[in-house]
């Protein structure tokens, strides 16, 4: 079982925070929210760690001024972050070396399946998608954003994660994408951000879903991947076309442990969506 001593603490400066805005109940904090009072329990109680929009929403229903303090917010971003780290080091290690079951693997076969082309890999990632019980890690490092691509199953997939994000409910689930905005002398793709923009609004009112964006000055596409929970990785590998794309898909703890460390160590260093495009209004 995981040890939820870092959830605990930041449970503990939840109610802090609330306690120091006059206390209000867990009934007016979820109206303000317009969610449940299970939910808002949870996360006071420490039983369910929140995700960043859900944190975001309880601090400012707790003091609706905060709602205009950027550094504020800033202030609770930076400790939710510390916290979603120190938990994923309670999980997994506190580096890639520690992501490991440490077992002798030499003689064991991952599973690995191969697809043949875009339409195969973003089907079977669309079911697995659908099928996921705890967390979706996922990025979008392409030069082109996904509007430009033809295949229906691409579209199935990115609105797969969308789904699931909006069907969490009162359960503590979370969906995160790392998307790369390609940029010419320094200056954002023009379809890249116009797509960015379409997300914001699109994704806007899901709370347990999260879009950070990472500068992205490199003349190729990255390596795309969808971690789902931390046992199925789906690896995307795009051709010299923009709708050339094979993949392949492993489920096996170890490997994802592995790109769990990277993804996290992206999340780190890019920029929540709406805070990016308030950077790149131009």
């Amino acid at each position: 079982m995981i040890d939820r001593t870092a959830t605990d603490r930041f449970a503990a400066k939840l109610r802090a925070h609330r306690e120091r805005f006059g206390n209000p109940t867990q009934q007016v904090l979820a109206g303000r929210m317009m969610i449940s009072r299970a939910m808002v329990a949870d996360w006071l109680s420490g039983n369910r760690f929140p995700s960043w929009r859900h944190t975001e929403a309880l601090v400012v229903a707790c003091e609706p001024a905060l709602a205009e303090n950027a550094a504020g917010l800033r202030e609770w971003q930076s400790l939710w972050e510390q916290t979603r780290a120190d938990r994923d080091a309670e999980r997994y290690g506190s580096g890639p070396a520690d992501v490991l079951v440490r077992e002798d693997t030499s003689t064991n076969l991952i599973s690995t399946t191969w697809y043949r082309d875009n339409p195969e890999f973003y089907s079977a990632a669309a079911r697995q998608v659908r099928a996921a019980t705890q967390e979706i890690r996922c990025t979008y490092l392409r030069a082109h954003p996904p509007t430009s691509f033809a295949s229906s199953a691409s579209a199935d997939y990115f609105e797969a994660v969308l789904d699931w994000a909006r069907s969490c409910g009162n359960e503590q689930r979370s969906a995160r994408r790392v998307i790369a905005a390609p940029t010419r002398n320094g200056v954002v793709v023009p379809s890249m951000l116009d797509w960015l923009r379409s997300h914001r609004d699109q994704t806007a009112d899901i709370l347990s879903y999260e879009a950070n964006v990472i500068d992205w000055s490199a003349v190729v596409d990255g390596v795309s991947m969808a971690l789902l929970d931390d046992t199925v990785a789906f690896l995307a590998f795009s051709g010299g076309g923009r709708q050339k794309l094979n993949g392949f898909s492993v489920t096996d703890r170890n490997f994802v442990g592995y790109y769990i460390v990277n993804f996290e160590q992206m999340w780190s260093v890019s920029t929540p969506l709406a805070e990016f495009l308030d950077l790149n209004q131009g």
